[in-house]
């Protein structure tokens, strides 16, 4: 045998002849010679190997590889025999060849992919689940290998849909930061998730997938950094506007797990979010408006009353925020949304008339006193409110009694015609005095109740003008029928007699 090695060696093994005589010779008949004598273990020598190199093909790489592409490599014995003569003995052939770079080729690949298990997995992550990439070199020598080599591996191998088993993600969590955090929490805070095709993957991941990726996962309690938050809210629309209100806007309020999740969220935890919300004022857009009023009670009711009975008006922050939001912003809220008739119901006018000055008096006269009654909307609102229609408002107010103080009558007295003359002659003048009942009142408040009213009036010297003396004279009683003297003169002869009464009366003894 050795001779025959000789002259293999030496170069006489040329011809077919030597060649056929020698194959028979050794074992393994139907294996090439030079493999057979490979495994012989007649290539130690540098010699008999530079012989052999040039023989197979692909000279420019290793022997071990081409004998191996060479479909050389299937019986345990060519395996065993070569797997120390690689470095990395302990990491499988396929791995170490990969490494050292010998898989250029789409054939070499080929052939070394139905070597390991899963062949349906692309080659990386197959070795990857395997634990081959814990070094640093097999890491580096993968990672140009898939698309986006800009991300990390993990992240690029995820969103090529390789991680379904148990197994690979396992294998990938402990490789992001934040391990007691979820993988696709992780992932969305890295910044992976920009693209479509990530965001597309993830969402089916995670529960409720009928809910936006951002919601759910702010339900799932992973936006409690301030990374997490900061990362998610550009996300989704109206950046402007804080999470909780976006959140709310668009519809994710729904289910009381959202709710409780955000409520605690914002200021005032025992308000309710709505009126938190509204305070904090991010209620400026239509869109909002029109989402949070239906969650308020008394859907029929404006938004801004119903948080007004339900007494979330206690603080200055809220009055000054809802004040500018009705018409009328010079005007007191309570008397604006009197004027807009929302105080039909005993409840809201149970729950605005403490608000105002004078509990003890009703709320028309207050207003009225309170100088809100200048336009003609709130009167014909007022008038319609009190009793006897029909007479004006301001006589139904004084005959109700409501005139008792002087800031009540001095109020009063500009707003009716004539306001020179005091009030009792105006109302007088004005017609009002028919009744009995204006009468009784208007009585006991001028002196000398003991003499009927005009006479009284008369003597206060309140009919200076010629209307009122007029229309004062037509108020006594008519003179007999077959008396000549006018009601003027009537007027005359008694105040003639009421300067000579008084003449006498200062006259001294």
């Amino acid at each position: 045998m050795a001779t025959r090695l000789h002259l293999l060696a030496a170069g006489f093994l040329q011809s077919a002849l030597v060649r056929s005589h020698l194959a028979q010779r050794t074992a393994m008949p139907q294996v090439a010679l030079g493999v057979r004598l490979l495994v012989a273990g007649f290539l130690q020598s540098a010699f008999v190997r530079s012989h052999l190199a040039p023989r197979t093909a692909m000279p420019q790489v290793g022997l071990e590889v081409r004998l191996l592409v060479a479909g050389f490599l299937q019986s345990a014995l060519v395996r065993s025999h070569l797997a120390p003569r690689t470095a990395m003995p302990q990491v499988g052939l396929e791995v170490r060849l990969l490494v050292a770079g010998f898989l250029p080729s789409a054939l070499v690949r080929s052939h070394l992919e139905s070597r390991t298990a899963m062949p349906q997995v692309g080659l990386e992550v197959r070795l990857l689940v395997a634990g081959f990439l814990q070094s640093a070199l097999v890491r580096s020598h993968l990672a140009p290998r898939t698309a986006m080599p800009q991300v990390g591996l993990e992240v690029r191998l995820l969103v090529a849909g390789f991680l379904p088993s148990a197994l690979v993600r396992s294998h990938l969590e402990s490789r992001t930061a934040m391990p007691q955090v979820g993988l696709e929490v992780r992932l969305l805070v890295a910044g992976f998730l920009q693209s479509a095709l990530v965001r597309s993957h993830l969402e089916p991941r995670t529960a409720m997938p009928q809910v936006a990726l951002g919601v759910r996962l702010l339900v799932a309690g992973f936006l409690q950094s301030a990374l997490v938050r900061s990362h998610l809210e550009p996300r989704i629309a109206m950046p402007q506007v804080a999470l909780g209100v976006r959140l709310l806007v668009a519809g994710f309020l729904q289910s009381a797990l959202v709710r409780s999740h955000l409520e605690p969220r914002t200021a005032m935890p025992q308000v309710a979010l709505g009126v938190r919300l509204l305070v904090a004022g991010f209620l400026q857009s239509a869109l909002v408006r029109s989402h949070l009023e239906p969650r308020t009670a008394m859907p029929q009711v404006a938004l801004g009353v119903r948080l007004l009975v339900a007494g979330f008006l206690q603080s200055a922050l809220v009055r000054s925020h809802l004040e500018s939001r009705t018409a009328m912003p010079q005007v007191g809220l309570e008397v604006r949304l009197l004027v807009a008739g929302f105080l039909q119901s005993a409840l809201v006018r149970s729950h605005l008339e403490p608000r105002t000055a004078m509990p003890q008096v009703a709320l028309g006269v207050r207003l009225l006193v309170a100088g809100f009654l200048p336009s003609a909307l709130v009167r014909s609102h007022l008038e319609s409110r009190t009793a006897m229609p029909q007479v004006g408002l301001e006589v139904r107010l004084l005959v109700a009694g409501f005139l008792q103080s002087a800031l009540d009558r001095s109020h009063m007295v500009p707003r009716t015609a004539m306001p020179q003359v005091a009030l009792g002659v105006r109302l007088l003048v004005a017609g009002f005095l028919q009744s009995a009942l204006v009468r009784s009142h208007l009585e006991p408040r001028t002196a000398m109740p003991q003499v009927g009213l005009e006479v009284r009036l008369l003597a206060a010297g309140f009919p200076q003008s010629e209307l009122v003396r007029s229309h004062l004279a037509l108020r006594t009683a008519e003179p007999p029928r077959n008396c000549s003297v006018s009601p003027p003169a009537q007027v005359t002869i008694c105040l003639f007699l009421n300067r000579i009464a008084r003449c006498i009366l200062a006259a001294p003894d």
